[in-house]
């Protein structure tokens, strides 16, 4: 009979839950969807020039005067590969940061070709290059950027929400609201507290991916340190706020599978050029998909900031809108 009243306790408890009862029966769901939506986007049509005055009877294959135009395209994200047909040789240039398209590029590349071998009674032969990456890089290596930018937002989210709730639950923030510090100076009072221990611990997640994990740096290590600490901005700012609508370290453990796990199926891991309108509409608001890209650029690439300038801004502005809705939030706490 007492465990019989104590399991009606609990099961009162969880029905007067509507969050938990959220997060047990819709947020299962709606992740299952959003990875279901995700895998079936599909892959980007591969994009293939021709480089030079010959003309290869392939239909599809762009046209190029030179190879610089080729080049720069492929810098772009708009050509995966191009052939330049030479007198002895076919040379092949492979984008190379993406294993899957690496290689059905090759394959799409080296079929053709050997149709026009055939059909012109001739023997050709292929030389193949890469302009990032290649053969020799690992699975790891290739996700490794966004894995490193993931987790960077994923623990830095958890230490800032965790322990700002932690000044609400004892007390603390209350006392500070009810002094006369201005909320403009408390809100950057505890922005500047936090930041230099998650930007610590993001540089040591990018340290220990770069030189222990050897995951390539082609770049600049201080423009991926910065890309690092705007990614960490982020998820301060975002622990800091989404930590108001938690009563405990458990409510506030609830908003990563609702908010976070969307964050890695977004951000770049998955090719979502072939998907629905709105799949890369929703990838368009995660701030993730935009520093994997930067990240990505630095790291297998090494591009410098005139290639990722675009992608820090759009992050900054995230750093901006969720420091506002912050200090809204704390007027709704202090309207003064």
């Amino acid at each position: 009979m007492r465990s019989f009243m104590i399991a009606k306790r609990i099961g009162m408890q969880l029905l007067r839950d509507k969050r938990t009862l959220m997060m047990m029966f819709v947020a299962p769901l709606l992740v299952l969807f959003l990875l279901y939506s995700v895998l079936n986007a599909g892959s980007s049509e591969i994009q293939i020039g021709i480089v030079g005055d010959e003309t290869l009877e392939i239909e599809g294959w762009e046209q190029y005067s030179s190879k610089t135009p080729a080049l720069n395209e492929m810098r772009k994200g708009k050509l995966d590969a191009f052939v330049i047909p030479e007198e002895n040789a076919y040379e092949i240039i492979i984008e190379g940061t993406e294993n899957a398209k690496r290689n059905a590029t090759y394959h799409i590349i080296t079929d053709n070709l050997e149709q026009q071998n055939k059909t012109k009674n001739q023997n050709i032969p292929v030389h193949t290059d890469y302009m990032y990456g290649g053969d020799n890089l690992t699975a790891f290596e290739e996700v490794g950027p966004a894995i490193m930018g993931f987790f960077i937002f994923l623990y830095v989210f958890i230490t800032s929400g965790v322990s700002f709730l932690r000044e609400r639950t004892f007390g603390t923030l209350e006392r500070s609201l009810a002094t006369s510090i201005r909320r403009s100076y408390m809100l950057t009072g505890y922005f500047l507290g936090y930041l230099p221990f998650v930007a610590f611990q993001a540089f040591t997640m990018e340290v220990f991916t770069i030189y222990i994990l050897n995951v390539p740096l082609e770049g600049d290590l201080l423009l991926l340190t910065i890309v690092s600490l705007i990614i960490a901005c982020i998820a301060l700012a975002l622990g800091l706020l989404l930590s108001v609508f938690a009563k405990n370290e458990f409510q506030l453990i609830q908003f990563i599978p609702i908010l976070l796990v969307p964050q890695i199926l977004f951000s770049g891991l998955f090719d979502l050029a072939g998907g629905e309108q709105w799949v890369r509409g929703l990838a368009n608001i995660m701030p993730l998909s935009y520093s994997t890209r930067a990240l990505n650029a630095i790291m297998l690439r090494g591009e410098d900031i005139y290639w990722i300038w675009s992608d820090l801004l759009i992050l900054c502005s995230f750093i901006l809108i969720f420091i506002i809705a912050n200090f809204i939030m704390l007027r709704k706490e202090r309207p003064y």
